[in-house]
């Protein structure tokens, strides 16, 4: 068991840190709302801001439980694999850091159900206890230069975060427990102030950090952290554009129409999803070194361009032709892949590097996957005609396409490969393959279901966007963690990635 929690450290320690990150932006996010928007200076109730300081106090308790998960994985992680003793490792920054967070997200607890709203200012001291811990473990801290002003940009930005995107759950919840249109208003408007100041923090810091981290244009384009960067500009643009239609609506008349109270919270929603979504994205972005810290590259556009541009799916040949994996060339590696994805002059290219080889082995899958994702959008499309309503049978080709991911989207393990397919869900990086497979086929049949009318609830509906915005968060969390030295295979595949993800 502790073998395969050390294998499966580095997914783990990313879902972690992510948990940890999304806790804390909810539980901060509270007390600000709670001191900006239910503030004494408002018309609101009294019950709405108890009502936050449950919320808080569960937020709370979810942080320090999340917080001590996760410094108990560390340490099971440094005592397995360093051989370093209990003594030693719970004096370490990061066990210290944990104790300071868990400890002060417990005291929010304890003040959030006790002195109920009294207890404001101390709520404030606790969270910025748990800023300085969150610091503490970041790349800020760890730096030797710039150490101090990376320090307060990195506290300003998960502030902001928190106040924007940890605050946008309790500003839909207040919404349903008050019932004028005036007490609505004065909430959105609140609230509106708090998300501006908080997104011209979040840009300010951005920048800040990413020029501290990433340097250059080279190094954006050229390492897999400045990619993951880039994701995260994107995603922070499309909350830019929801949050504008969130904006347009608060100036507004909210009592001319119910439709725009239901929009606002329509694309809160989205909002929200988008980003935790980012926030997990973060989380990604601390298990990889920056950008600055690797050597500086001019990626050659020929070569990217001849990677990425569409290809007709190579052919699968017979059980009697056998394509190597890698360097490993022996005669027990030979025979266990009997079957190989590969053009059939696949063979004549069996005296090129195994880099080559891995290539192939990471393309040829996406080639036969995307004949299933353009089938699929094709037939959803014509489905909405009349005449053909034999097309909403569409969803039947998502698990043919988990099937394809699971025979050929990793040579190494059963059925192509020489390793077992149990030990996959013990190798970081496939594991999230797996996952996604399972997903996808999942949601073929649920989805032709709903589909084809045979589930009548309408929240089945709402299957489709959740698993297609989980498989989309694995696939952020899931970082190759490309050797930058030269262009590596991975560094295009975490492009690839990184784009399907976001779309």
């Amino acid at each position: 068991m502790l073998d395969s929690i050390v294998s499966l450290y580095g997914f783990l320690s990313v879902l972690m840190h992510g948990l940890v990150l999304s806790a804390q932006s909810l539980a901060l996010g509270g007390i600000v709302f709670l001191l900006v928007v239910v503030s004494p200076t408002s018309i609101l109730p009294d019950s709405i801001g108890n009502s936050i300081l449950r919320l808080v106090r569960s937020w709370a308790v979810l942080l320090a439980l999340a917080e001590i998960l996760y410094v108990a994985l560390d340490i099971v992680i440094l005592m397995r694999s360093g051989g370093f003793a209990l003594s030693e490792v719970i004096s370490a920054n990061f066990a210290l850091a944990g104790l300071l967070a868990s400890t002060s997200a417990m005291a929010i607890a304890i003040v959030a159900s006790v002195e109920r709203l009294r207890g404001r200012a101390g709520l404030l001291v606790r969270s910025a206890l748990i800023l300085i811990a969150t610091t503490m473990t970041s790349h800020a801290a760890a730096r030797l230069d710039h150490r101090l002003p990376l320090i307060i940009l990195t506290a300003v930005h998960q502030a902001a975060t928190a106040a924007w995107i940890g605050g946008l759950p309790h500003l839909l919840i207040s919404l349903k427990q008050v019932s004028t249109s005036r007490m609505k208003r004065e909430i959105c408007i609140r609230f509106s102030r708090l998300a501006m100041v908080s997104v011209v923090a979040l840009v300010a810091a951005g920048i800040g950090l990413a020029k501290f981290y990433v340097g250059t244009w080279d190094a954006t384009f050229g390492t897999t952290y400045g990619i993951m960067v880039v994701g995260k500009v994107f995603l922070f643009g499309i909350l830019l554009s929801l949050g504008a239609l969130n904006f347009r609506i608060v100036r507004q008349n909210l009592s001319s129409a119910k439709s725009q109270v239901d929009y606002l919270r329509y694309f809160g929603e989205v909002e929200i999803g988008v980003g935790f979504t980012v926030i997990l994205l973060a989380a990604s972005l601390t298990s990889l070194a920056p950008s600055v810290d690797k050597p500086q590259l001019t990626l050659p556009t020929a070569g990217v361009v001849a990677r990425l541009a569409p290809q007709w799916p190579p052919k699968i040949i017979s059980g009697g032709q056998i394509a190597p994996y890698g360097n490993d060339k022996s005669p027990a590696a030979l025979a266990a892949m009997r079957t190989a994805v590969t053009e059939t002059s696949i063979l004549s290219e069996a005296s090129e590097t195994g880099g080559s080889i891995e290539v192939r082995w990471m393309d040829d899958p996406h080639h036969w996957a995307a004949l299933a994702v353009i089938a699929v959008g094709l037939l959803a499309l014509l489905a909405h005609s009349r005449r053909l309503r034999c097309a909403r049978n569409w969803p039947l080709l998502f698990p043919a396409l988990g099937l394809i991911l699971f025979l050929m989207s990793d040579s190494q393990y059963w059925p192509l490969g020489a390793d077992s397919f149990w030990s996959s869900f013990r190798d970081p990086v496939v594991l999230p393959h797996r996952l996604i497979e399972i997903l996808i086929a999942l949601f073929g049949i649920f989805e032709w279901r709903v589909q084809t009318h045979r589930v009548a609830s309408l929240n089945a509906g709402l299957v489709f966007p959740g698993l297609v915005a989980v498989c989309g968060t694995l696939l952020l969390a899931h970082s190759h963690g490309a050797a930058d030295s030269q262009v590596q295979p991975e560094l295009l595949s975490e492009t690839s990635h990184v784009s399907i993800a976001i779309l």
